[in-house]
């Protein structure tokens, strides 16, 4: 596999991010203008609702509305994410970018923490020239985290 390097910068989140309330209830308006996460009836404004709405329709999508939830509520590994997100009828390039955006948007809290500079490698297919990625690493300057290692929680 050849593997290559995309510099990334934390997007808010860490420090001030709330702890994610298991009864988590989403609600996601689709309109581009009004998506919001809905805690009872707090409605929480997103940084980026387009991204957030991607990542929740693909789960819905690939798991069904009750999976996606839980996935969201408990935390989704990058590794399921990439899968889910390849397995839908879209251009690789538009699934990583899908999941990059989502990872920039500092709507999700990453576990481990990942510290303010960190970056993406994206591992692509073992063929000569392929530019089809199959999976994504993360790489801080102490340490490399698999994808399998690294969980996404909607937090709101």
């Amino acid at each position: 596999m050849v593997a290559k390097d995309y510099n990334h910068r934390k997007a808010g989140g860490g420090e001030g991010a709330r702890e994610p309330d298991p009864l988590l209830i989403f609600h996601l308006a689709l309109d581009q203008e009004m998506c919001v996460a809905q805690r009872g009836l707090a409605r929480v404004p997103l940084n980026d609702p387009a991204a957030v709405a991607a990542i929740v329709s693909t789960l819905r999508r690939v798991h069904g509305d009750n999976i996606a939830q839980t996935l969201l509520a408990d935390g989704v590994s990058l590794a399921v994410l990439i899968d889910a997100a390849f397995s839908l009828p879209v251009s690789n390039s538009d699934a990583v970018r899908m999941i990059a955006r989502a990872l920039d948007s500092g709507d999700f809290s990453v576990t481990p923490e990942l510290g303010p500079l960190w970056r993406v490698r994206y591992i692509y297919e073992d063929r000569r020239a392929s530019m089809h990625v199959v999976d994504m690493e993360v790489l801080t300057p102490g340490r490399t985290f698999a994808s399998i290692e690294i969980s996404l929680l909607l937090s709101v």
